[in-house]
């Protein structure tokens, strides 16, 4: 018995000694290290620098559930995607940036590292996340506005293959006012606004934009808050439900499908 015990402890010394190191994520795909602290320092009195400046001691903190700010801002978790790509959120504890947000985005020939602005002073649901990719693209969206109620999206396109492109923002209606297969979006009209004309659909790649007609069961029942009851955009169509009340408090619903013909 005492021998049969001797071999079974050398055999699990020898797989100890044998035994693969786990790898971690960073490791397994090939992503750039990040400095990781424990000690995270909340905004406060900032000190002049050139906004496209980029500090040395950016870092991913432990602890991403952070307690600054009114609203309890955290960060969100990186991102791996299924094409290989990653997305990565850094912070600074210098005087001169902790306001800031650092998006590091790429994949294992390519990565850049960028200031997404102050957001560490508004709602986290500012934060981009990520929402989708495409050969050149990687897509986050976050809420347009640092408050409550939330206004307005915004849809991040961040380039895939160019250090010199800037990404993009787009303001859209909604979390699902967007199609990444055709490039389609809905957005409020940006120039000629009339009555009946605030929505528009716009492609990111032709440029095209296609006006969209408020009903006119709409335009001239419902009070001024009407509303988007549901949103949908696919790369052959465009699907709205508006939904209002008139001055004697009747609701009024109408439903517009239309193509999507700007792709």
């Amino acid at each position: 018995m005492k021998d049969f015990l001797a071999i079974l402890c050398a055999l699990c010394a020898c797989h100890c000694q044998h035994a693969p190191a786990k790898q971690s994520l960073t490791e397994v795909v090939g992503l750039p290290q990040s400095v990781i602290q424990d000690t995270v320092i909340c905004p406060g009195e900032m000190r002049e620098m050139q906004a496209k400046s980029i500090p040395a001691n950016l870092f991913a903190p432990r602890n991403r559930r952070l307690t600054c700010g009114d609203y309890g801002w955290y960060m969100p978790d990186d991102t791996v995607t299924p094409k290989g790509n990653f997305v990565k959120y850094l912070i600074s504890n210098d005087t001169c940036c902790r306001e800031y947000l650092y998006l590091n985005w790429g994949n294992a020939k390519f990565h850049r590292t960028e200031n997404l602005g102050e957001l560490r002073q508004f709602h986290p649901k500012t934060n981009p996340r990520y929402t989708g990719e495409t050969d050149q693209y990687l897509f986050l969206e976050g809420a347009a506005n640092g408050g409550f109620p939330i206004t307005g999206w915004l849809l991040w396109a961040f380039p895939l293959a160019s250090k010199e492109e800037d990404y993009q923002l787009y303001s859209t209606l909604d979390q699902d006012a967007y199609d990444l297969k055709s490039m389609t979006l809905l957005r409020e009209v940006e120039k000629n606004t009339t009555d009946n004309l605030v929505i528009e659909a716009y492609n990111m790649r032709t440029k095209r934009i296609k006006p969209i007609h408020l009903p006119k069961q709409i335009r001239k029942n419902a009070s001024s808050d009407w509303s988007i009851d549901s949103i949908s955009v696919t790369p052959r169509t465009i699907f709205l439900q508006l939904g209002g009340y008139d001055k004697q408090g009747k609701e009024v619903k109408e439903t517009l499908l239309l193509p999507n013909d700007i792709k």
